[in-house]
């Protein structure tokens, strides 16, 4: 069951369109999600001119109209022989000339509209003023279970709108909502036909399920900008399956920070900002794909070791050292400092987050500008026991990572963090790993 719009008092797009310019409109299909890019706009039809067109499917007399990327259009008289494709009519575009009607049943312009036959109601399914999505998720292969059986290569992404209207789902208030999935189809050789200024060529989507029950009314497509345009997650995941590499590489770093941070402060800091440089190099080679070739492997590789050595000579110079080992060192400390609060209370705030990591950050900075000497010691210690206590949580696990509970403030319908009882072990590491470094600093030679 659904409350009704009330009727609309001004025109479809008029309180949209008013204010925002095409390019932010169409800018609703530029998504993001783990680590990939998507560009929905090829498949989206012009709701103006000769080529307007909309999505639509229906079940029994449930129907539903849409168009992604930019509003519908109620006032046009549609081309219901536009898109044949030689000879073969389609019912999921164009499929009524005039749709005019709906404009009187709606109060605002939207990406979608469902209409109840048996309640005879039109519903946005979005709000009004509304063009970025309140959902975008990467989809992964599934079995025939539906279970994912990898998430090393996305092969879709999967966009929800919700409305302000009431639905109720069993005996549970929620709001009608729009999930439009758009799964990657597009053969290796096959290049897309171009218009004359070098744009490609419009190719509709395939309509391949819907299904209208319930309060999120979905509908799924096949297409070619269902294929994500660039990735990091070759590179991601490469860390991920090899734990012990990460792993291993923390725990050396942060032992040799906190043993000779004090004595090679320059040279460690350098270093770390050339391997910063490197892995941020190959994260952008792997986002845009070039890292698919040996050619293309051999180069970015080259270039990153180039963008390394540059890092290295930049953070040697012992002002711009200073700086850095307090910024980085305030945002660790800040990351711990929540991470305990969130794991004594239960309380997170992204707000207190973002205060609590910029005080740490800031009082780093000025405590470096007042007494360098005393910040290479004791912020060497805390920087590398942190290093080597999250070197030992790719091990060992039960450790949130700073992404985790950034996701979970950022996120209040998120699930919360697990706290067991290794989290109190690697706090007890960190705490005793500071001590003990500054430790050996103070009374080692060789430190």
């Amino acid at each position: 069951m659904t409350t009704a719009a009330a009727p609309a008092t001004d025109p479809w797009h008029a309180s949209f369109t008013s204010t925002n310019t095409e390019d932010l409109i169409t800018s609703s299909c530029l998504l993001y999600s783990d680590l990939s890019t998507w560009d929905l706009r090829d498949m989206s039809f012009e709701n103006t001119g000769a080529d307007a067109g909309y999505y639509f499917d229906y079940i029994g007399n449930n129907e539903l109209f849409f168009n992604p990327c930019r509003q519908l259009n109620f006032d046009l008289t549609y081309k219901t022989d536009l898109y044949k494709t030689d000879g073969v009519d389609t019912e999921n575009i164009n499929y009524y000339a005039d749709i005019s009607h709906i404009v009187e049943k709606v109060d605002h312009a939207s990406f979608g509209v469902y209409y109840d036959s048996v309640a005879d109601i039109y519903t946005p399914l979005n709000i009004a003023d509304q063009w970025l999505s309140d959902e975008a998720n990467a989809i992964y292969p599934e079995n025939e279970e539906g279970e994912v059986q990898s998430q090393e290569d996305a092969v879709g992404i999967s966009v929800i709108y919700k409305s302000d209207t009431v639905c109720m789902n069993g005996e549970e208030a929620s709001v009608m909502a729009l999930k439009f999935n758009v799964k990657c189809n597009l053969l290796a050789d096959e290049e897309p036909d171009t218009n004359e200024d070098g744009t490609n060529k419009f190719v509709s989507a395939t309509v391949t399920s819907s299904d209208l029950s319930g309060c999120c009314k979905e509908i799924s497509f096949e297409h070619h900008t269902g294929c994500y345009q660039y990735s990091a997650l070759g590179f991601v995941n490469f860390l991920n399956s090899n734990v012990w590499l990460s792993g291993t590489l923390l725990l050396v770093f942060g032992l040799t920070i906190g043993l000779f941070g004090q004595r090679w402060f320059l040279k460690i800091t350098g270093a770390v900002a050339g391997l910063f440089a490197f892995v941020a190099f190959m994260i952008l080679a792997s986002i845009f794909q070039w890292l698919n070739t040996t050619v293309g492997l051999i180069i970015c590789g080259i270039f990153a070791i180039a963008a390394g050595v540059l890092a290295y000579w930049f953070l040697s110079r012992e002002g711009v050292a200073t700086m850095f080992l307090c910024i980085g060192g305030g945002f660790m400390l800040g990351s711990i400092i929540e991470g305990l609060i969130i794991a004594i209370s239960g309380w997170e705030s992204m707000i207190f987050y973002i205060i609590v990591t910029a005080a740490c950050m800031v009082i780093g900075g000025l405590i470096g500008c007042q007494k360098p000497d005393l910040v290479k010691k004791y912020l060497t210690s805390c920087v590398g026991s942190y290093i080597f206590m999250r070197g030992w949580t790719y091990f060992l696990g039960g450790y949130p990572s700073e992404m985790e509970m950034y996701s979970m403030m950022a996120n209040p319908d998120s699930a919360e963090l697990d706290f067991n009882g290794l989290f109190w072990f690697y706090v007890a590491l960190f705490v005793g790993g500071v001590f003990a470094f500054v430790y050996i600093q103070s009374t080692w030679s060789h430190a």
